[in-house]
Parts: C-alpha cells; structure tokens; sequence
C-alpha cells in the first residue's frame, strides 16, 4: 500500500522515512520514491 501522499506527489518528513524504509526492502518503492528524494 502507497500512502496517498506519495501518489500526489505531495511528500513529507514522514512519508520520505518511509519511502527510505520501503526503498531498502523493494525496489519498486525505491524507484517511485526517487522523484521524492531528489
């Protein structure tokens, strides 16, 4: 499940930790968070 900010595109504090702690486990988050991350 992807939070709802992330789908916006809308990321927070929060949302990139999460991003970072999906990242590490599956890299279909890692790839959709990149955009976050950057």
């Amino acid at each position: 499940m992807s939070p709802p900010a992330l789908a916006g595109g809308m990321a927070t504090d929060a949302d990139t930790r999460v991003c970072l702690r999906l990242g590490r486990k599956q890299a279909k988050a890692l790839r959709m968070c990149e955009g976050l991350l950057r």
